[in-house]
């Protein structure tokens, strides 16, 4: 009986090991580019440097 559970747990073990990588291979990897026209796509970005801008300039004049 303890030799079938051994079986049984290193077959378990074997595709537990297997299965664990290919969430990571699924991925997308993410460049500088990427990462860049993300950043750029999100909404209030563009604003809000404008809005840093005007504040620095206000606080040079």
């Amino acid at each position: 009986m303890p030799k079938l559970r051994m079986q049984v747990a290193s077959i378990a073990l074997i595709i537990g090991l297997c299965s664990a990588p290919l969430p990571l291979a699924a991925q997308e990897v993410l460049t500088e580019d990427l990462a860049i026209a993300r950043a750029l796509a999100r909404e209030g970005i563009a604003a809000r440097d404008d809005a840093n801008r005007a504040e620095a300039a206000a606080g040079v004049s």
